[in-house]
């Protein structure tokens, strides 16, 4: 009998920055269908408007679903998303779909795009909360900074 661990098949998501290409994912396995998806030219930049606020707080997710075209487009990319999930579950060859979302920066439209998309696929497949690499990457460098020596 096959280890039912080895049937589970899962959906990864990431935000990451194009100015950051040492945090990008490292080239998945055979086993991983992944896919890159640029948000610079779909989502407006917040930058300018919320300074050091990231995307996964509310005031940015409101203001960036406020603007024009936005919801059609998570839409679109959510139905594109659940096209590669399902071709990876009736695939032998594939146990894992990763999503990469970049933008410039990656802390603000890459984030917001992860949260929403993560957040629509929990209630479908098997993803866990997006995992933010940029952010992740300046906080690992931040708290290395402070941490005093012996």
């Amino acid at each position: 009998m096959e280890d039912i661990m080895s049937q589970v098949k899962t959906v990864a998501i990431f935000s990451v920055g194009r100015r950051w290409p040492d945090a990008y994912p490292k080239a998945p396995d055979k086993e991983v269908l992944q896919y890159i998806v640029d948000v610079r030219s779909a989502i407006p930049d917040p930058g300018e408007v919320f300074p050091g606020q990231d995307g996964t707080t509310d005031t940015v997710q409101d203001w960036i679903l406020e603007q024009p075209g936005v919801e059609a487009w998570l839409v679109e990319t959510y139905m594109m998303v659940r096209k590669w999930v399902r071709a990876m579950e009736e695939s032998a060859e594939f146990d894992q779909v990763s999503v990469v979302f970049m933008c410039e920066g990656g802390f603000q439209r890459s984030v917001f795009v992860a949260e929403q998309i993560a957040k629509r696929l929990m209630l479908y497949t098997m993803c866990s909360a997006a995992t933010h690499l940029t952010m992740e990457r300046t906080r690992i460098a931040k708290q290395a900074a402070t941490t005093p020596t012996t």
